[in-house]
């Protein structure tokens, strides 16, 4: 991993510890006085069970981390707003609620176009 960082470069080298299919790692270093420190980052496998609650949640129209952004499209339909933050894409779906009022129901990320995480606001 390289951090670009006013033309300065450093290499980063990263502790893993594995054990479950939801791992975080932290990442920090010290370049040229200035702390750097990464978002954490979470490691989504598509493993074999993985694939059977991606199939399941296509044939029931929800969404399952790990699930590629053309399969989370054709689980939930097209969202009502496609943005990026930082480095990951957000997908917003709006509902109605009873007072007549529009508001985010519903919020999927991205990171290199697999589902990493979502959000249920209802």
């Amino acid at each position: 991993m390289c951090i670009v960082l006013m033309s300065a470069c450093a290499v980063v080298s990263v502790a893993d510890s594995w054990g479950s299919d939801k791992e975080t790692v932290q990442i920090e270093e010290q370049v040229a006085g200035a702390k750097i420190t990464a978002e954490e980052i979470e490691v989504v496998l598509r493993d074999e069970d993985t694939l059977k609650k991606i199939k399941a949640g296509l044939k029931h129209n929800y969404v399952v981390k790990g699930m590629t952004v053309d399969e989370a499209a054709e689980a939930m339909g097209d969202p009502n707003e496609k943005r990026i933050v930082g480095n990951q894409q957000q997908w917003d779906y709006e509902c109605f609620n009873d007072d007549g009022f529009y508001y985010n129901c519903f919020v999927l990320r991205f990171q290199d176009e697999i589902l990493i995480k979502f959000q249920d606001l209802q």
